[in-house]
């Protein structure tokens, strides 16, 4: 009869090559999914390039004076770079203390986006 800690050494032998062929394989299967994974972050980012490309101002808004969708587009974007807040409270902390107050400063022909913040209140 073998003695006890060799006995146990063969039994187990076998156990360990199994837990070290299983860890090797996960870690290839790991590797490949890295893989995948940076594949999925490259494409996304070229994708985002092509795609932020196309949006740029200058491939969608038409020419100064240009008509069409475009044209309207160009205005649009200047009218929103030149946007003004103005806040309408009745407690006085805001730049008017009515609605009609603040509209009424608007310009007939405005060029640029008028955001009206309206604080809590009734109002009439």
């Amino acid at each position: 009869m073998a003695p006890p800690h060799l006995t146990a050494v063969h039994y187990l032998f076998p156990s360990v090559r199994l837990l070290t062929f299983l860890s090797l394989a996960s870690l290839s299967t790991a590797l490949e999914k890295g893989d995948d994974f940076a594949r999925w972050v490259s494409w996304n980012v070229e994708n985002h390039k092509q795609q932020s490309a196309a949006f740029r101002p200058s491939s969608v808004f038409g020419e100064p004076g240009g008509v069409g969708p475009r044209a309207i587009d160009l205005k649009l974007a200047k009218a929103e770079a030149a946007a003004v807040r103005y806040i309408v409270s009745q407690d006085g902390t805001g730049n008017y203390r009515s609605i009609r107050e603040a509209i009424g400063t608007i310009p007939l022909h405005n060029t640029r986006r008028v955001i009206l913040e309206i604080r809590p209140g009734i109002y009439r």
